[in-house]
Parts: C-alpha cells; sequence; structure tokens
C-alpha cells in the first residue's frame, strides 16, 4: 500500500492489497476512477465485463456497458454527488474514502 494511503490501512475497511482473479458471480461490478481494462490488472485476473464505470479521466477508453464520465477534478467529486443524491449520510469512515479518491 502507497504509504500516502496508509491512514485506510483499518481491519474493518477488509482492504485487498494484492490483485486477486475476479470470479463471475453474476453481481455487478463497477469500476470507479478507471480509464482503462488493464486498471483491473492483468489479463489474466481482470474480469470479462464491466458494468460500470466512473470516471473522471478524458483518456477513458468507454470498455464499460455503462460509463459516468465526469468532468471533475477527482472522482471522488463524483461518487460524492451520487450518494448526496441517495440521501446518503456521509460519515467518518465515508468521507475518509472519498478523500482518498480525490
Amino acid at each position: 500500500m502507497p504509504s500516502n494511503l496508509e491512514f485506510l490501512n483499518k481491519p474493518e475497511y477488509n482492504l485487498t492489497l494484492a490483485p486477486v482473479p475476479f470470479k463471475e458471480t453474476g453481481e455487478l461490478l463497477i469500476g470507479i476512477d478507471t480509464a482503462a481494462p488493464n486498471m483491473f490488472g492483468d489479463k489474466d485476473v481482470r474480469p470479462q465485463k464491466i458494468d460500470l464505470v466512473i470516471d473522471h479521466h478524458p483518456t477513458n477508453s468507454d470498455f464499460a456497458s455503462f460509463t459516468r464520465l465526469v468532468n471533475y477534478a477527482a472522482t471522488g467529486e463524483a461518487i460524492y454527488e451520487i450518494l448526496k443524491e441517495m440521501n446518503v449520510t456521509i460519515t467518518p469512515d465515508i468521507a475518509t474514502s472519498l478523500y482518498a479518491l480525490c
């Protein structure tokens, strides 16, 4: 984990720090701040299908089934906007995670 993100390394967050092969489960797969499929890892571990990508990179290759491309400095701003639209209360843990996306 990069040292600038160490503050996220809490047991309750249950972070996966090593690439893990994706298993096709039929569940919704959302990519956040991902401009291209290779950002999910090497070909042998990346998923075959990504349902939704929320991203701010103008170079996004539009590889997902649906893409929400925003003109923000960081994807965290878009996630915050979505959470507010859903009337989610922004807790300290959510705020910390959003900070990491900025």
